[in-house]
């Protein structure tokens, strides 16, 4: 993602997942993975700038997706 910069402050809500397994030696291994929902760049003591949110595409800044008109049933 080319909002992100190591080392500046975000805000995720999502889901963590850890899997355990045991690799070819017997040692076992764990994998973490994050599936992120929302996202939120926040500023930092050093940023200027005002907070900057991630909108998924086809989302409104409310995190409502757009529905035209004619796919209304009434």
């Amino acid at each position: 993602m080319q909002y992100l910069v190591k080392g500046k402050p975000i805000y995720a809500v999502g889901e963590l997942n850890i899997y355990n397994y045991k690799d070819e030696n017997g040692c076992w291994k764990s994998i973490t993975k994050v599936n992120v929902n929302a996202l939120e760049l926040l500023s930092s003591k050093n940023d200027n700038n005002a907070k900057q949110e991630y909108v998924p595409p086809g989302l409104d800044p409310q995190g409502f997706q757009a529905i035209d008109d004619d796919d209304i049933p009434f």
